[in-house]
């Protein structure tokens, strides 16, 4: 049958007087020259954050303005690692834990991996190419659904100096397949990667004392490897020139007495020669900021030894799972509506459910279009849920708190009975009254430039068009007001007030909280203060129910358990759901609603909170027919801005 024609156009827009603009979405690198930053720097901050948006790139810029290295031009090196993940990384944690305890090996500097490519490097502006070679990963992993490439590991046990695993056959000659593919999708883009000539091995411990032979055997014993592991494809990055640097974590805040000192804050990591404790004769090195770049002096009884990967950048990652190996089967099986084929004058097939289901594991697909089409082949009249416009749901992080701000804030603000004096501007001026005022010790305010920045927050959503209909927040003190900041920017110009509910489950990770959980404010006690409560709702978990000794595992399952229970209470419902949290609840509230497993240690949770600065905003929209959530781009422009030191007025007098 000849295929018909597109009929003749009769009108247009234009000759009804109407035109369309079209306009084309700015890259990263274009949004940061707008915004006044040099073409180099703003192409090395968007390749040491990952390339993952202009909000983390501009956060680096400003964060790096004492950065001496900013201008220098030397390429990151980049590798590839498969990453255990679940219950087979808990247990190599546990080892890694026990195994630093009979002093460090050369394991020890890198988290559990497998490694698939030496380290190569690549130019700044050319990291855009990273999201084009997970992609042929991704793809490369679909191929594999008639194989079955669970991971078989097998520990060796007959060399010194070396304990761990080595991979067997059939999946060392998929992964080996892979790594050509890549090498050949980077030698396309003008990046030179070599091919690893090792046999692929997971290390448990490497150049350890021979003492400790025997012990590192027993420990690695221990590790049952499970029958369905998980993994993950990930590609890093690190800076080149510190590649042979010490790696140190920040332990205690540290606020410089002179000039050639650093400022430490806790989670910020320090980078130096490893000669440095040789050479000190009071323990205090010299190093560089990880966060800022900043190079001074810093107390070494401060900071502890880490691993090198801390500070690495991740780029991306391509899950490989049993999981994934069984519905890329079912896929297969199905596979004659995973494309869509050309319409003949035969009646259009029927999904069935199973067929609708595989439709979602297809990442080649748009999804959306496929399964609406087959849905309008079931019916005549579309349901409700397909012309509802979908669901949006914002999780916000508190902004800038007053005890991470100021050292020692608690015991600066109030005196042995009780009672408060700020000792800085960017202090509240009161505080409210409280059972007792050691509560604040534990679950301090936001500063007033905390303030602004939520309140500037909510303008921004206003200005975007956005609405909130529902407000969810974590009691913590820090969060409800972040919350009522928000409301009142996306309200300004009206009375219009949004009741915040509050809901401990979804506080931060109790493991955090090593002198114990916080006492929070009543439900009365914040209404009494002034903030719009919802004292009529009913936790999902109540704050007595929190856990100090919870893992990581479990805080992520207590956060996704919250928020399933506050989107199905609103299932009825038309509105955008806001939720105000922690840095941990951008991907604690989140992970499982998109299909991912939860993370196990805090290794990859410090990971994770590190690139969430204060009230940055993850924007998710509900797909209407599955009900499944995923990320879209955030209404609002980033909130950037630089630090200013506490200043004292005595340094110029003296």
């Amino acid at each position: 049958m000849a295929e018909a024609a597109a009929p003749p156009r009769r009108e247009s827009l234009g000759s009804l007087g109407q035109t369309i603009r079209f306009s084309r979405r700015q890259t990263s690198i274009e949004k940061l020259l707008a915004m006044g930053f040099q073409r180099n720097r703003a192409e090395k901050a968007i390749a040491a954050t990952g390339n993952k948006g202009v909000n983390f790139a501009s956060e680096w810029l400003l964060s790096h303005v004492d950065d001496p290295r900013i201008d220098e031009v030397e390429s990151r090196e980049y590798v590839i690692y498969l990453c255990p993940t679940g219950e087979l990384l808990s247990q190599l944690v546990q080892f890694w834990q026990k195994s630093q305890a009979l002093g460090w090996n050369s394991a020890h500097f890198y988290h559990p991996h497998i490694t698939l490519s030496p380290f190569f490097t690549m130019d700044d502006d050319k990291v855009t190419v990273i999201d084009k070679v997970a992609d042929l990963m991704a793809r490369v992993i679909l191929e594999w659904s008639s194989f079955d490439y669970s991971i078989g590991l097998d520990l060796d046990t007959k060399n010194n100096s070396f304990i761990g695993y080595f991979l067997s056959r059939p999946i060392h000659q998929l992964l080996e397949d892979l790594m050509i593919r890549v090498q050949q999708e980077f030698n396309n883009h003008g990046v030179q990667m070599k091919l690893l000539k090792k046999q692929l091995h997971l290390t448990l411990a490497f150049q350890y004392s021979m003492e400790n032979q025997d012990k590192l055997m027993n420990l690695a014993r221990e590790i049952t490897v499970p029958t369905n592991t998980t993994w993950e494809l990930r590609v890093y990055s690190r800076d080149a020139s510190l590649k042979t640097n010490e790696v140190r974590r920040i332990l205690k805040h540290y606020q410089p007495v002179q000039g050639d000192e650093l400022e430490l804050c806790v989670d910020d990591y320090i980078l130096m020669d490893p000669h440095e404790i040789e050479k000190s004769l009071d323990g205090w090195y010299k190093g560089s900021s990880h966060l800022t770049g900043a190079v001074g002096f810093f107390p070494g009884n401060f900071t502890t030894l880490c691993s090198q990967m801390d500070t690495w950048t991740l780029h991306r990652t391509v899950e490989l799972s049993g999981q994934m190996r069984n519905f890329m089967n079912g896929c297969q099986n199905n596979s004659d509506f995973l494309f869509e084929k050309k319409e003949e004058a035969q009646a259009a097939p029927v999904a069935s459910d199973g067929e609708y289901d595989n439709l979602w594991n297809d990442p080649t697909v748009d999804m959306y279009a496929t399964v609406n089409k087959l849905n309008r082949q079931k019916q005549q009249k579309p349901a409700l849920q397909d012309i509802l416009e979908p669901r949006k749901m914002f999780v916000v992080r508190h902004a800038q708190r007053c005890d991470f701000n100021f050292k020692d804030w608690f015991h600066r603000s109030f005196d042995g009975n009780g009672v408060y004096k700020r000792f800085d501007l960017n202090c509240p001026a009161v505080v409210w009254p409280r059972k007792s005022f050691k509560d604040y010790s534990k679950d301090g305010p936001i500063s007033n430039i905390g303030k602004s920045q939520a309140f500037i927050t909510g303008e921004g959503l206003k200005v975007a068009g956005e609405s909130i209909a529902f407000v969810y927040a974590s009691p913590s003190l820090r969060c409800v007001q972040t919350a009522h900041q928000i409301i009142k920017g996306l309200n300004k110009g009206n009375d219009k007030a949004i009741d915040i509910c509050l809901e401990p489950g979804l506080f931060e990770w109790c493991g955090w909280c090593r002198e114990g959980l916080p006492t929070f404010m009543t439900g009365e006690e914040f209404i009494q203060a002034g903030f719009p409560i919802d004292i009529s709702y009913v936790p999902y978990l109540r704050d007595s129910q929190l856990d100090g000794r919870e893992s990581v595992e479990t805080y992520y399952t207590r956060s996704h358990q919250t928020t399933q229970h506050i989107i199905k209470r609103h299932s009825a419902q038309i509105g955008t759901i806001l939720l105000v949290g922690h840095s941990g609840s951008m991907d604690a509230c989140t992970r499982k609603l998109r299909g991912k497993s939860p993370i196990t240690t805090d290794v990859e949770l410090r990971d994770i909170v590190r690139g969430c600065p204060y009230c940055c905003v993850c924007a998710f929209t509900e797909n209407p027919l599955t009900q499944s959530w995923d990320y879209c781009e955030p209404p609002t422009p980033p909130l950037s801005h630089g630090g200013i030191r506490e200043y004292d007025w005595m340094s110029i007098v003296t």
